[in-house]
This record gives C-alpha cells, structure tokens and sequence, in this order.
C-alpha cells in the first residue's frame, strides 16, 4: 500500500497540471476571441452617403466662365469638411488618390482612365481630411468592387551622370532679369 501512495499522487499532480494548462488554454482561446471581435467591430472609416454618376461631357464654356471668374477648373477632387466631391475623374486618379500611390504605378484595363464619374459624398461627424483616402479605398471597394494587391517591379531610368572630363557647364555671369507676370507676353513668348 506504501508504494501506491506515490503513484496516486503522481496522478494527483497530472491531473491538477493538466487542470492548469487546459485553463490557461481556456483563457487564451477567450482571448483571442475578444481580440478578434474587437478588430472585427473596427471597420474601416466610410462615407456617410455617396453618389456616383458618370461624368458628362466637359462644356467648354462654363470651364472658360469659371476661369475668367478667377475660379479654378471645376474638376477633380474637392475635400471639405462636411463633403468630398470628384468632379470629371477617371478610375485611374480615384485609385491613385486612395491608395496614395503614382498613376503610373496602377495597372489595369484601358477604361481606367477614358470613363470619368463624379462622386459626391458625405463626410461622417467627427472625421478629418485625412481620412478621406480610407474613405475613398472603403468607396472604391464597395462600389465598384475594387481587389487590389500590390508587386514590386524593376523599371529602366535614365541617369544624369558627370561625364569624363568633369562638367562643362559654367556659371552664368549675366544678372537675371525679374519677370513683370502683368505685361502683356510678346510674340514667341
């Protein structure tokens, strides 16, 4: 009987271990699923309301109205605090902007940059200008059920090197003239 005393305590011992680690396993998993629906329930910012509509036809005469007004061209982005507009831009601009990337860097079809929308969307209480490219990738990925994904890819450049014989440019020895911006320009100018 002596020597079954350690044996049934052994068993004690591995089964208050095995107590221990199933609870902690137990505390992980609820852990995890805290974390998860709490990432879950983070949704990424949106717009309130948006419309989106393909862009007319560019009419000639109100652009020259708007310019001669002193205004500015009445196309592309447009961000305020309450609303965000793009006026008369093409796929390939609304992607570049959202995702902050060049509109060289964005392949795709050639419509990307021929079909033009205006959207005009609703900014939500609380929200900043900086959060519109979020916005406009949540947007974009609504909408227009945009997937993207993301390469690296080598390209050729042209360098502007020193040749051998070192530079050949020398400083200018003339004083530079200001420039009046209210004279009339001559012809050839």
């Amino acid at each position: 009987m002596i020597s079954e005393q350690p044996a049934v305590s052994m068993r004690n011992n591995k089964g208050i271990h095995m107590q221990t680690v199933l609870k902690r396993l137990a505390l992980c998993f609820a852990l995890t699923a805290i974390i998860t629906t709490g990432a879950l329930a983070q949704k990424k910012p949106a717009f309130e309301v948006a419309t989106i509509k393909p862009a007319a036809p560019l009419d000639q005469a109100k652009i020259m109205a708007a310019m001669q007004a002193g205004g500015k061209m009445p196309v592309g982005p447009n961000i305020g605090t309450s609303q965000a507009e793009y006026t008369f831009m093409d796929m390939k601009s609304l992607i570049a902007r959202a995702y902050a990337v060049k509109p060289y860097q964005i392949t795709g079809p050639d419509w990307l940059m021929t079909t033009r929308f205006d959207i005009v969307a609703k900014m939500p209480a609380g929200s900043s200008k900086d959060d519109e490219p979020k916005m406009l990738q949540s947007l974009l990925e609504d909408r227009f059920k945009l997937t993207t994904h993301r390469t690296t890819a080598e390209h050729p450049v042209l360098g502007l090197v020193v040749g051998k014989g070192g530079p050949k440019m020398k400083p200018s020895t003339e004083t530079p003239v200001t420039i009046d911006e209210a004279a009339p320009l001559k012809a050839g100018e």
